[in-house]
């Protein structure tokens, strides 16, 4: 069963800045499992759409699987080029 999370305001933001310095990129919200946490108010449809499919990957290969997978691709590819990423984008009709 998939859930949505929204945090606190008051951890949203460091929590926010702490991904996204890692990601390098911009994180508004990230998949633990088969929850969605949120770090903005009203996520847009195509970030929905996004996380969706992390929790698809999750199901289809096991959570923890798909998490040491989605580790190794982003140690070996970065996480703009994580094939991952790359398969959320283009079902979300992310721009690449």
């Amino acid at each position: 069963m998939m859930r949505m999370a929204l945090l606190p305001s008051w951890m949203r933001r460091p929590l926010r800045w702490t991904l996204s310095k890692l990601a390098g990129s911009n994180v508004e919200a990230f998949t633990v499992g088969y929850t969605i946490v949120f770090l903005v108010d009203d996520p847009p449809m195509d970030l929905v759409v996004h996380e969706m499919i992390h929790v698809e990957q999750a199901k289809r290969m096991g959570r923890l699987r798909f998490w040491a997978s989605y580790l190794w691709e982003t140690l070996r590819r970065g996480y703009r080029n994580n094939k991952y990423e790359v398969e959320a984008r283009r079902h979300a009709g992310q721009e690449e």
